[in-house]
């Protein structure tokens, strides 16, 4: 699954710790993050419209979410824009 995220959703990279995920540094490659009152999710930055962009991947186990790379994700996000 894929969602589009606010920037000011707070996730947590250490136990403990909660930042909004616009303060986070996010490779293409994405970032495994805890969002809060959800779970494990990994974050993906885009810049779409000159607008920064934030979306999640949420799959069953967090394994399946860790390995979710960028090509999948730019598969799931074009299907996205296209709907």
């Amino acid at each position: 699954m894929l969602f589009a995220l606010e920037s000011n959703r707070l996730v947590s990279v250490e136990k403990g710790t909660w930042v909004q995920v616009q303060q986070l540094e996010i490779s293409e490659a994405g970032l495994v993050v805890w969002l809060k009152n959800f779970g494990v999710v990994k974050v993906f930055r885009t810049h779409l419209k000159d607008q920064v962009r934030h979306y999640i991947s949420a799959l069953p186990s967090d394994e399946t979410t860790a390995s979710f790379d960028q090509q999948a994700f730019t598969e799931q996000h074009d299907r996205h824009l296209a709907n």
